[in-house]
This record gives structure tokens, C-alpha cells and sequence, in this order.
């Protein structure tokens, strides 16, 4: 199974039979203040967290997957659903972020969307265990450095996949990665690569984060 990160909050999952998108965004967003290039690929599921332009775009290229907003089951692939708080930006957001668990290729991904705070004990229960976490880790619209530390804290991934972090394409008030990886205390596999196969079998023992290069910045 191959995963692909596109930039942004945007990933890709590639396996026999099924290709799902999560967070797939809209390329020009925000009055052009959004650069990253559109999303390659056809897809048979995509995942949509929350209602921005950001995660939420399901270009006409993509096919016609199944948009899943909820706990659903498609094509084997079964997602589990839970809510959690957008991040505030200082208060200028009150929304909700739609947490997805699912599996596939015999590994279990949580993808939070734009989760802003840490879960707290019953909520990190019900997503535990988890093989690959996807975690935000900018600020302001989402976890920053250290809430994204106890994210991990409480799952306890055996990947962090960081995301939704500055990077030139976007004109957005959040962190550049280098401020998470300030903080950091857990292992880094740095690819020089968007993409990694993965399997169960090469996961590594200890949580270790692993930095994909976006393709689409």
C-alpha cells in the first residue's frame, strides 16, 4: 500500500482495490492565497473532516467517489467517526472537525482533520491503537507544537505524519514544521519523497515521525 501526501492536510492511500483521499483542498482557495497544485489521481473514497475549501474540494477529476462525512463502510474500507474542536485561531472559529479511524492494508490511520486541542482519556480510547497518525501541527486553525506532542501522547502512533504546517505555497497564519520539530523528542525518518509503501511489517517498534515531502506545494 502506497501513501502520498499532497501538502496541506491532504493524503493519499493507494491499495489493491481502493484508493482513498483525505482532506482532499481546493487548489486557489482563498483568493489565490491557497498555491498548492490540484491533487493528481482518481480516487474511490474521499474523506471530508470539515467544510473548508481547504479539505473539502472533490474535483471532477477524481472520478466519483464515495464522499464520506460520517461512519460509513466501502469497498472493505470501514470508518469510524468521532467529533472534536476545530482549532479557535484566538477565537475567530467555533466549529467542528470530524476525526476519522479506518483501516487498510492491515493498518489502522486516524486522521483528525484540523483537531485543535488534545482528546482527553475517553476519546484517545475509542482511536487507540493506532499504526499511522496524521497530525496537525501548525497552529492557530489546529493543534500547534505542543498540543501535537500530547496528541501523540495519548494515541501513541508508531508513525506522526505532521501536516497542516507553512510551507510557501499557502499564505496562512500557522507554524512552519521546523517549530514542531523544535520540540520533537521521538525518532524522524525524513524521505526525500511524497510517498512510502507501507505494511505491517515495516513499521517501525517506537513512535517515530516521519516527514513525506508534499508533492503538490
Amino acid at each position: 500500500m502506497k501513501l502520498t501526501y499532497f501538502g496541506h492536510s491532504c493524503f493519499g492511500l493507494e491499495a489493491p482495490g481502493v484508493n482513498l483521499i483525505m482532506d482532499p483542498y481546493l487548489s486557489g482557495a482563498f483568493q489565490n492565497r491557497f498555491r498548492y497544485r490540484p491533487i493528481p489521481g482518481t480516487w474511490d473514497i474521499a474523506l471530508v473532516s470539515h467544510e473548508h475549501d481547504d479539505h473539502n474540494h472533490i474535483a471532477a477529476s477524481f472520478g466519483k467517489p464515495a464522499v464520506v462525512r460520517g461512519p460509513a463502510e466501502h469497498l472493505g474500507v470501514k470508518v469510524q467517526c468521532f467529533p472534536g474542536r476545530h482549532g479557535d485561531a484566538g477565537g475567530r472559529v467555533q466549529e467542528q472537525v470530524r476525526i476519522f479511524r479506518f483501516g487498510m492494508g492491515g493498518l489502522t490511520f486516524v486522521h483528525p482533520g484540523d483537531l485543535g486541542k488534545p482528546l482527553g482519556a475517553s476519546l484517545a480510547g475509542n482511536l487507540r491503537p493506532v499504526d499511522v497518525l496524521f497530525l496537525p501541527v501548525g497552529g492557530t486553525f489546529t493543534a500547534g507544537p505542543q498540543e501535537a506532542l500530547e496528541l501523540i501522547e495519548e494515541l501513541q502512533p508508531r508513525y506522526a505524519v505532521p501536516m497542516h504546517y507553512l510551507l510557501p505555497a499557502a499564505d496562512l497564519t500557522i507554524l512552519p514544521l521546523s517549530e514542531f520539530l523544535k520540540v520533537n523528542p521521538w525518532p524522524v525518518k525524513k524521505l526525500n519523497d511524497s510517498s512510502l509503501d507501507l505494511a505491517p511489517e515495516t513499521l517501525p517498534a517506537r513512535t517515530t515521525v516521519l516527514l513525506l515531502k508534499p508533492e503538490c506545494a
